[in-house]
């Protein structure tokens, strides 16, 4: 007996089975991921800007230090 949500092979094709839970499940767990990559693309950007921070504050000071 085919558990639901997987393929199960009949006379050479793919049959899926799926019931509603699976189908939440799947939605959920799709939902999570979408939350997880806009988490690390706003983690990332803020990290850029900081980066971009520190090299604009290091040049100012360089160039401060360096006029007569």
């Amino acid at each position: 007996m085919a558990r639901p949500g997987k393929f199960e092979g009949m006379d050479g094709s793919a049959k899926c089975i799926i019931n509603s839970f699976d189908i939440n499940e799947v939605s959920q767990h799709l939902a999570q991921l979408c939350d997880t990559a806009i988490g690390a693309e706003d983690r990332a950007s803020k990290a850029n800007q900081e980066e971009i921070m520190c090299w604009s504050l290091y040049g100012r000071d360089f160039e401060f230090q360096v006029e007569p």
